[in-house]
């Protein structure tokens, strides 16, 4: 039995922090923006900041990030590792 300070929660309850806002799908190469601690899909994030040049905006948060904001995101290993041991069947 587990301690009584220990809470069990359902894994589909945690699956809106383990998707992307951008494609609404489970984190594949998980990255997060410094500034604001929003993840995004490596893929996804990349392709919203190189659609236009003037984007300088987190597309979840709206921070604003700078002149070059893909200098902020950087790769969520721990995030994507949590998403792989919950969801494998995703694993790419």
């Amino acid at each position: 039995t587990l301690p009584p300070h220990v809470k069990m929660v359902q894994k589909k309850a945690l699956d809106p922090l383990l998707k992307c806002p951008i494609c609404r799908g489970f984190f594949r190469d998980a990255h997060t923006i410094n500034e604001c601690l929003c993840s995004f899909c490596k893929a996804c994030i990349y392709k919203y900041f190189h659609e236009t040049s003037k984007r300088e905006n987190c597309p979840s948060c709206n921070t604003k990030l700078g002149g070059k904001p893909l200098r902020s995101v950087i790769a969520d290993t721990s995030l994507q590792k949590i998403v792989d041991l919950l969801y494998p069947q995703f694993r790419e």
